[in-house]
């Protein structure tokens, strides 16, 4: 009995004991409770600034014009490798690796493919982009050797206005047959709306024991079981109709940036095209004219001038060799032709003061002009002297001159307006090869076209498409690598040049010849082998219902593509993620198979106080959500004070590749000590084709392009484009 009553009374005690202990605890935690209420009601709720919406917004802002005078190294050599006139501070992103989000034209054309699409602006990027160099490794011998690895592929912004039947059932992955995911995230839940996707959540309180820890590590997150003899069990295209082409020329721009950037091409006071000697059909001279609308060369003029200099009709110093005056004197004649004008040059050229008479096709017809002054008045006493009957005319702001480069005379000038522009298309010698002019660093083929939409002269390559994806091919994907994934890239930028055509309006061109579209340098690179696969698929084009698709890839994917709308935003059927074990048979090769980026919580601190709340606390955790292909595609940053910053979707996207500067969103994040670990796979925005990816299915698991294609794009068809 007095055992019992012994329990009884130690139990009795521990009881009050716990009671004693529980009630200063709970009083604690309403207390804390209250002040976490308190400091939310105080504490502005910051929304996050999507670096990919300002991607989108206009950079056309008016700069002040100015007659210094420019040298060679300040202007024709500033090439997109050798970087720009200006140069900008470099931002604090720890990875500078990445393709910025490029802005891209997505009003759908119509049956013909001559709709109006939306008109782009051009924006700075938020970080700057390096392409990163990697040393090949040994391949199997029956492949070519990847030297060097490819370039980072052009990342689009996604169309904002696709048509209805484009848009995808949220939460939709593609799976593949004889494919399993066997990671944690393969019983994940569909994800949240598009909407909850791409809004920053408010700073809210998260007791810390709700919190779960991302301690997985990424490449077992991802796993999958290989598919046995993929060739025979992946679907492939086979060319199914045609669609019409607008145009059979695209317009590319190579220099063209109104502002600081050290990416983009600046716009220049003069460029200098040059006939390549090694041409078996050399340049020897080269027409003037313009272009109509359906892009045909309009002949309104000519020089037998091999070497010209085209430049903005201002008062300049050329490669300190020649000095130019945009005063003239401009006869009182009117010609209606260029032979006219012409044959009167000739029938004077005995005549001392017309010795430096040049034709100038002005409004409509031809006029002629004498001499190149620095000021007015040294022109009208000019007059004087030549005792002839004229009148003192300058440059406007759209004239445009073109000089003979050996002896610095000008040949011919051009002035229509602001909507006309300068077309020059180069007379080669001979019925040989096409001829390729070389500007600044680089040959291309096609024509040129210059107009001067600020004050100095934006250029643009007017190239035959199959001639563009030439140039385009070796600079996005290495030209000596497997044929099948080189045939299915080339498809890609053909594809994506037609779906663009008119998408920079307002500045001249269709796309540039940098990352914000595809990189493109002419010919420098171009080889046979790359052209055969080029030529082996003249004229292929993807749709998706008829339409040409937005057809977007990256370098690396990791493993896994993802869904549109957890990086861009827009929901598109066709590029839907996938998960891909075809890219790791290229990790010997592939330098972004593994990577490791590691911040001190200070540092994310800071990123975090610059982004959003200035008076946030140290990250003391940090957690992802991952989307069923392996990425991540919500980020969570838990700091002191209970303070979570919650980022998802698009926002986790711009704020993992741009803020943290990480190579993309494949990734889980472990916490060492003081430091956090961000392990990860892939490079760029893994939507669509994976690059390393087209290699793995063409070099190891010999697969053709059209199923390299169908493996990447969701339900698209093969189409010849005719025009």
């Amino acid at each position: 009995m007095r055992k019992y009553i012994g329990i009884i009374i130690t139990s009795l005690i521990l009881i009050a004991m716990v009671g004693i202990l529980i009630w200063p605890g709970r009083l604690i935690k309403k207390t804390v409770d209250n002040y976490v209420t308190s400091r939310e009601q105080k504490t502005r709720s910051y929304d996050f600034e999507d670096e990919t919406e300002a991607l989108r917004e206009s950079a056309d802002k008016e700069i002040s014009k100015s007659e210094s005078p420019d040298s060679k190294n300040d202007n024709e050599k500033k090439s997109g490798s050798e970087g720009e006139a200006k140069k900008v501070p470099e931002t604090k992103d720890k990875f500078s690796g990445l393709e910025p989000a490029a802005p891209q034209n997505d009003q759908k054309l119509n049956e013909e493919n001559k709709g109006t699409p939306s008109i782009i602006k051009l924006p700075e990027p938020k970080y700057k982009t390096e392409v990163p160099k990697t040393t090949p490794k040994p391949t199997p011998a029956s492949t070519p050797v990847p030297t060097p690895a490819p370039t980072p592929a052009a990342t689009p912004a996604l169309p904002p206005n696709l048509p209805e039947e484009e848009v995808a059932d949220e939460g939709d992955y593609r799976g593949t047959e004889g494919m399993e995911n066997t990671g944690e995230n393969s019983e994940e839940k569909q994800l949240e709306n598009q909407n909850q996707n791409s809004v920053d959540a408010p700073i809210v309180s998260v007791p810390e024991d709700e919190v779960k820890a991302e301690t997985s590590d990424t490449n077992s997150e991802n796993s999958v079981e290989a598919i046995d003899n993929p060739k025979d069990k992946l679907p492939g295209l086979e060319i199914s109709g045609e669609i019409n082409l607008a145009y059979n020329k695209v317009k590319v721009g190579l220099y063209y940036y109104d502002e600081e950037s050290e990416i983009r091409n600046h716009t220049l006071p003069y460029v200098t095209l040059m006939r390549s000697r090694r041409d078996d059909s050399p340049i020897i001279g080269y027409l003037f004219g313009v272009f109509n609308e359906n892009r045909e060369f309009v002949e309104l003029g000519y020089t037998s001038s091999p070497n010209i200099i085209v430049c903005k009709d201002k008062n300049l110093s050329i490669d300190d060799k020649y000095e130019t005056g945009c005063f003239h004197i401009m006869l009182s004649k009117t010609f209606i032709t260029f032979e006219e004008a012409l044959n009167f040059i000739n029938e004077n050229s005995g005549v001392a003061a017309y010795q430096d008479a040049f034709p100038m096709r002005y409004f409509g017809s031809y006029r002629v002009l004498l001499g190149q002054y620095k000021s007015n008045e040294d022109a009208l006493k000019a007059i004087s002297d030549r005792n002839v009957s004229g009148n003192v005319v300058s440059g406007t702001s759209n004239c445009i001159s073109v000089l003979n480069y050996d002896t610095g005379e000008v040949v011919f000038e051009f002035d229509e307006g602001l909507n006309k522009k300068l077309a020059i298309s180069p007379i080669k010698e001979g019925p040989g090869d096409k001829p390729q002019t070389w500007i600044a660093d680089f040959k291309y083929y096609g024509d040129f076209e210059f107009s001067r939409r600020t004050d100095d002269l934006t250029v643009v390559n007017v190239v035959d498409i199959e001639d563009y994806v030439c140039g385009v091919l070796p600079y996005e994907m290495s030209g000596t690598w497997p044929a099948e994934a080189l045939k299915a890239q080339a498809v890609c930028a053909r594809t994506y040049a037609a779906n663009h055509f008119g998408a920079y309006r307002d500045y001249g061109f269709d796309v540039s010849n940098d990352i914000f579209s595809q990189v493109y340098r002419g010919t420098n690179r171009s080889i046979p082998y790359s052209d055969e696969q080029v030529k082996a698929t003249e004229g292929l084009y993807l749709t998706y219902n008829g339409r040409l698709i937005s057809a977007m890839y990256s370098s690396s994917n990791g493993g896994g593509s993802e869904n549109s709308k957890n990086v861009f935003g827009g929901d598109v059927a066709y590029l839907r993620g996938v998960v891909d074990p075809y890219e790791a048979s290229t990790n010997s090769i592939n330098k972004f198979s593994s990577w490791t980026r590691v911040f001190s919580a200070a540092e994310l601190r800071e990123i975090l106080k610059e982004k959003f709340d200035k008076g946030i606390g140290n990250v003391e955790k940090i957690e992802t959500e991952k989307s069923p292909t392996g990425n991540t595609i919500v980020l969570r940053f838990i700091c002191e004070n209970y303070v979570v910053k919650e980022l998802k979707g698009p926002a986790c996207y711009s704020f993992s590749t741009g803020s943290l500067g990480l190579p993309s969103i494949r990734y889980s994040v472990a916490k060492e000590g003081g430091n956090f670990k961000f392990v990860g796979s892939g490079w760029g925005h893994s939507l669509g084709l994976s690059q390393f990816g087209a290699y793995g299915l063409a070099a190891n698991f010999g697969c053709g392009f059209d199923q390299i294609l169908a493996f990447y794009y969701n339900d698209v068809s093969l189409v010849r484009g005719i025009k």
